[in-house]
């Protein structure tokens, strides 16, 4: 089954909107998320549209029947109108931001399944764009993506986080290795974000 766009971290769906819009005029589209409050909206926005598929879990390095994760709760978006968005597998991840975060902070228990699974359970053969935002993970999870298996077209990742909060080091570079290797050209394209193009030799 091909896959347009696959987002990891895909929060109530509002940033990605355009692209999820865009992108499932074209092929599926699959979007995760772990929050179930989050995960309801993005239910109520893509929940009838054929081409969307959703799933409640996290992305991990392994299998894990039930995983600690670290949520936001709504009301954080009173101390800064992205709180929201720092959920997180690092418990102390929010308060690195702001930790004045501290009682907007709730653990939650999720499932955690692995790229591997997750091409298996939706049958996925190709993917044209793979976009992960998992606030200090991405570098990670995608060093042990089945690139052997699937080559997504484009990677869109946030490096941002990736040895810590606001701290990048030894993780995101063994990824850009990977990348390179995997004959990946890798650009920065904000303070935030990497876009990773494969180039067919």
């Amino acid at each position: 089954m091909k896959f347009s766009l696959i987002v990891i971290g895909a929060h109530s769906g509002d940033k990605l909107s355009k692209a999820i819009e865009t992108y499932s005029k074209h092929g599926d589209v699959l979007l995760v998320e772990p929050v179930p409050w989050l995960f309801n909206k993005l239910q109520e926005k893509y929940g009838s549209a054929k081409s969307v598929h959703l799933l409640r879990a996290v992305i991990s390095e392994n299998d894990v029947d039930e995983v600690s994760f670290f949520a936001p709760i709504e009301s954080a978006n009173e101390i800064a109108t992205w709180g929201d968005q720092l959920g997180s597998l690092n418990p102390v991840h929010a308060l690195g931001h702001n930790k004045e975060f501290s009682n907007k902070i709730e653990e939650i228990k999720v499932r955690g399944i692995s790229f591997g699974t997750l091409i298996n359970k939706f049958e996925i053969e190709q993917i044209d764009v793979l976009h992960t935002d998992t606030e200090g993970y991405d570098a990670r999870l995608l060093s042990v993506f089945p690139f052997d298996k699937i080559k997504p077209r484009e990677l869109i990742f946030e490096y941002k986080h990736s040895d810590g909060v606001f701290t990048i080091g030894k993780n995101f570079a063994k990824l850009l290795l990977i990348l390179d290797e995997l004959s990946y050209k890798t650009q920065v394209i904000d303070t935030e974000n990497c876009h990773s193009i494969l180039v067919e030799s």
